[in-house]
């Protein structure tokens, strides 16, 4: 962005998105050390917004056991959060990278 640039919000906005690469590439990063499984849930709370345990373990057909494993993983690496029965991302760079990468690329990253 230019400093000396006035911007309206959709500007802003189509920048940031153009950008956002480059703000989450922690998020990038911690991204590909995920299993195939983390990622799954995670972008299952990206599509479709904060979910409780049933909603989680019916769309992930994870077996409890492994889905505690997994829920449990991502909470301490700071990706979910957990509050009165409701996991969701807990980082909103990581869920607009997730959201833009669906949206102009056709699907989440691999």
């Amino acid at each position: 962005m230019l400093e000396t640039q006035i911007y309206d919000a959709e500007a802003g906005t189509k920048i940031f998105y153009d950008k956002v690469d480059q703000i989450a590439l922690i998020w990038i990063s911690i991204w590909s050390t995920l299993h195939n499984k983390e990622k799954d849930i995670v972008t299952i709370l990206a599509e479709y917004g904060p979910q409780n345990w049933k909603t989680l373990s019916d769309k992930t057909q994870i077996s409890n056991k492994i889905l505690v494993k997994y829920l449990h993983a991502l909470k301490n690496k700071g990706i979910i959060n957990h509050t009165n029965t409701i996991y969701n991302i807990e980082d909103h760079i990581l869920s607009s990278w997730l959201k833009n990468k669906k949206q102009t690329q056709g699907y989440y990253p691999p």
